[in-house]
């Protein structure tokens, strides 16, 4: 069951295919948690730690700071927990946090762009449609 704010998404979201080359962690404490993402956005991402039982468990409300590495791009960014669910967070980036840090979200947005497109341009991104036809 989800627990947290009520979903209002403001940017579009694109689903992280296994292969993308994307990677993500997120630091508690100045370790850093390895995480499987499973989808993006300029204004947030929802990830789920690798290693569940070494992980810290997070609170909704409680800020994290994430890594997302792609292509050559570092990013980090600082995020509020808005939900939980089935093991994973949802993490938003505010533009600004409280500390007055900027969130690189245009840059997150063009990963998630480069994402989507190259979601589009794999073979077998097609829906099948019943009849084996794609």
């Amino acid at each position: 069951m989800s627990q947290g704010f009520k979903e209002r998404r403001a940017a579009f979201r694109v689903a992280i295919r296994p292969g993308s080359g994307l990677q993500a962690a997120f630091v508690v404490d100045g370790e850093i948690y390895q995480a499987t993402a499973s989808n993006l956005s300029a204004n947030g991402i929802f990830f789920r730690p690798v290693e569940q039982r070494a992980a810290p468990r997070l609170s909704v409300a409680d800020s994290v700071d994430v890594e997302v590495k792609y292509e050559g791009l570092d990013l980090r960014l600082r995020g509020v927990v808005c939900y939980r669910r089935d093991g994973g967070y949802g993490i938003h980036f505010p533009r600004q946090d409280s500390d007055g840090y900027l969130n690189p979200r245009e840059q997150l947005g063009r990963i998630a762009d480069a994402l989507q497109r190259r979601s589009v341009a794999l073979p077998g991104a097609a829906f099948k449609l019943p009849g084996g036809s794609p």
